[in-house]
């Protein structure tokens, strides 16, 4: 029983963790281009 818990509540904090590196993710994206654009104008 409690082993079932503690799999229940990895899989809750790892779903939240991955809706969190998403939502991250894109302004690092955004991020990246700009700074290699940047890098190929010079």
């Amino acid at each position: 029983m409690i082993l079932v818990w503690i799999k229940h509540l990895l899989l809750h904090y790892l779903s939240i963790c991955t809706k969190r590196l998403l939502v991250l993710k894109i302004p690092l994206i955004v991020l990246f281009v700009c700074v290699n654009s940047l890098i190929r104008i010079n």
